[in-house]
This record gives C-alpha cells, sequence and structure tokens, in this order.
C-alpha cells in the first residue's frame, strides 16, 4: 500500500513539471520516513525503501505517458 501511495504522489507531483516540487515532495517523503524511525513506530527502513521507489516509479510513469502523448500528436 506504501508502494502505491507514494506511486500516486510521484504521478501527480510529475504531472505539475515542476522540478522544485519534485526535488521538495522526495525531500518530504524522506524526512518524515526518518522521523517515524526516529520515533520507532511501526515504519521500517524497507517501508521508507518502498515509498522512495514507488515515488521515483511515479515519475517515470509520467514521463513516460508524456512522451507517448507528443509522439502520438499529430503534425
Amino acid at each position: 500500500m506504501t508502494f502505491l501511495i507514494a506511486m500516486t504522489i510521484g504521478i501527480a507531483t510529475g504531472a505539475i513539471r515542476s522540478i522544485f516540487s519534485i526535488v521538495m515532495v522526495s525531500a518530504m517523503l524522506l524526512l518524515g520516513g526518518v522521523v517515524m524511525i526516529a520515533l520507532g513506530t511501526s515504519f521500517g527502513v524497507m517501508d521508507l525503501l518502498m515509498a522512495l521507489i514507488g515515488y521515483q516509479v511515479g515519475l517515470i510513469n509520467c514521463l513516460i505517458l508524456a512522451m507517448v502523448v507528443t509522439s502520438r500528436r499529430p503534425a
């Protein structure tokens, strides 16, 4: 579930097309995960890695979709 939520966040952030927002959301995911690990919740290191990987997959999906849409557009 963490992977799917992070992937959805990655798709939404990629649709904005702002490098600043992409970097800041990634930093917020990392900071939130580190804080949850430090507080000793049930959120572990593997959950943090899955969230970061899901975020990157969402960004890649958005990039691929943008490439497909622009290549299918008639000139």
